[in-house]
């Protein structure tokens, strides 16, 4: 078992906000601990964090994860 947290930083020099879709492969079991934002378990390896990163600004996606293998 081991633990890891991630930060994913998306930056906008667009003059209008974005939508984002973050998509993360996760392998074995997996739980995800904390997270900076709500996310989709597309399937058994997947996750997807959908954001909108603000004009001219930055977003920062963070969790934990707990891995089984």
């Amino acid at each position: 078992m081991e633990r890891v947290s991630y930060e994913i930083e998306l930056a906008n020099s667009k003059s209008e906000a974005q939508a984002v879709t973050v998509v993360e492969h996760l392998f074995g079991q997996w739980e995800i601990l904390e997270s900076s934002d709500e996310y989709d378990k597309t399937d058994a390896f997947t996750v997807e964090f959908r954001v909108t990163v603000p004009a001219k600004g930055t977003k920062t996606v963070s969790y934990r994860v707990e891995r089984r293998f």
